[in-house]
């Protein structure tokens, strides 16, 4: 009997079956898409410049055998927030992130902003509409402040003169996500500066500062920065 043959067929196997059961999945919510473009300042569009950041992640981390890296969407096509939650929510246990990009009418602004679920600021006989989906994220509320900080903390040295707000929101992306989650706005397109998102090397950056947040979450304890 030839035992070398199926045995070498098996280890393979084997292999992925542990890697399976033992893998950290980050999943990755490039906002927008298809007739949804998000936020447009003439050649900028958000739905882009997410699924471009989004991929670069997905590229620095594709040779790590500790993550696994899935996107809620891959192209430029329209997916629902329910179809989203729904591929977040079969990837345990992992860290979701919500990519976009923000506008304002005060041309100034250029920081980035970073959001986590709360429901705090909706009045109280409406919040009654969103217990399904408080009840689904409120066991990772304290993990999800922990990876809004963590991010937090890895833009810090790029924007040492600003001062970047944590701040908790009832936003539609995050609603019903049963990972620690959080969305990230990296910047303003209306800003008079926002032509460098253009740039590989921005773009480059940004994908590198979302690396580095995922790995001081997985090497850091359990309480958020102040």
């Amino acid at each position: 009997m030839n035992w070398r043959k199926p045995f070498t067929i098996f280890l393979p196997t084997l292999f992925s079956l542990y890697s399976s059961a033992n893998a950290f999945y980050v999943v990755l919510d490039p906002g927008h898409g298809g007739k949804d473009h998000g936020i447009k300042k003439e050649e900028l569009s958000e739905k882009e410049l997410v699924l471009d950041i989004a991929k670069r992640v997905e590229s620095l981390l594709s040779s790590r055998p500790d993550l696994t890296v899935v996107l809620t969407r891959k192209e430029d096509y329209t997916v629902s927030f329910n179809d989203r939650r729904k591929t977040a929510n079969s990837r345990t246990p992992g860290l979701y992130l919500s990519l976009h990009f923000a506008a304002a009418s005060n041309l100034a602004l250029h920081d980035p902003r970073i959001y986590t679920l709360s429901w705090s600021s909706i009045p109280s006989p409406s919040q009654d509409l969103f217990i399904p989906f408080e009840s689904a994220h409120e066991k990772y509320a304290t993990e999800s402040s922990r990876w809004a900080y963590q991010l937090r903390d890895s833009f810090l040295p790029f924007f040492p003169s600003v001062e970047i707000r944590v701040s908790p929101l009832p936003l539609s992306p995050l609603m019903g996500i049963t990972l620690p989650a959080a969305l990230i706005e990296f910047d303003y397109l209306t800003s008079t500066n926002a032509q460098k998102w253009k740039e590989s090397a921005t773009l480059d950056q940004a994908a590198q500062i979302v690396v580095a947040a995922i790995d001081r979450f997985q090497m850091t304890g359990n309480n958020p920065s102040p």
